[in-house]
């Protein structure tokens, strides 16, 4: 009778301790594990009983083996590549950004350049601006261009605020006894000469265009 209290008082024991052990909180070690992700199988980023039921269900397959390590490598590759991609769009658009810009400001600087005349013989190789010039008086303009085998086209202008002058007056006009507008000569490679009669009232200003002729052999049409 004594050993069979003996006995149920053994197992009362045991069961409180038991029961002791299992209401205490478990304390944390000092060290926290470190988060592997390679033991992460169903990449929660957290490694707990999910984990080990996944590996329980695998438990005795076999098959090739993965090489982790090469993995994780070509991924931090991949994330590198990823990376220095974004950087290059980021530098795509900013120079798109630019261009465009540019663009935007040689069009503008196009669109003001309202003081040469474009025709189809394309840009003067020399235009003198309008020069004030006076009634009687001959000016030089050098135009430096190397060659007397040019097209020399001259227009006159109002004084400011009245419409220009083109042919009219254009190399002298005579009325009665009056010659009107200016004319040029004594073209050189270099320079070219331009006077105003005294009788005109019409080109205050004048200005020379010159282009250059580059084929003087041209005899089609």
């Amino acid at each position: 009778m004594v050993r069979n209290r003996d006995l149920i008082l053994a197992v009362l024991i045991t069961f409180c301790l038991a029961a002791m052990l299992f209401s205490v909180k478990p304390i944390k070690s000092q060290t926290e594990p470190v988060y592997n992700p390679m033991y992460d199988l169903n990449d929660d980023g957290v490694i707990n009983m999910r984990d080990i039921a996944l590996l329980a269900r695998a438990f005795g397959s076999s098959g090739t083996p993965v090489n982790k390590t090469e993995l994780l490598a070509e991924q931090d590759e991949i994330d590198s590549l990823n990376s220095s991609l974004s950087q290059c769009q980021s530098s795509i658009d900013s120079l798109n950004a630019t261009l465009t810009s540019e663009i935007n400001n040689l069009q503008s600087e196009l669109s003001s350049l309202n003081t040469t005349i474009l025709t189809k013989l394309g840009w003067p190789d020399y235009d003198s601006g309008y020069v004030q010039i006076n009634q009687s008086q001959s000016i030089i303009l050098t135009h430096n261009l190397g060659t007397t085998d040019v097209l020399v086209y001259m227009v006159g202008d109002y004084p400011s605020g009245v419409p220009y002058i083109h042919q009219h007056d254009y190399g002298g006009e005579a009325n009665g006894l009056n010659t009107y507008g200016a004319y040029w000569s004594e073209l050189t490679t270099t320079t070219i000469k331009i006077t105003r009669n005294a009788q005109d009232a019409n080109w205050p200003y004048v200005r020379v265009m010159i282009w250059k002729v580059y084929n003087n052999q041209y005899t089609g049409p």
